[in-house]
């Protein structure tokens, strides 16, 4: 009975370490995801208003 206890919270905690393993990577890739946004915003707010002006002149 002792035995089946400590085996099942071992894999308790195997599974536990694999899901976090699963969130970081997400996190991560919503991280990259938001730095790539931010990139391309900063990209459009400097090339829109040169393509407008060479537009316009």
């Amino acid at each position: 009975m002792h035995r089946l206890i400590k085996r099942f919270r071992r894999e308790v905690e195997q599974e536990n370490q694999q899901l976090n393993k699963r969130q970081q990577h997400r996190a991560h890739n919503q991280l990259l995801r938001l730095e790539y946004g931010l990139l391309i915003l900063l990209i459009a707010i400097i090339v829109v208003p040169i393509l407008w002006h060479s537009l316009i002149a």
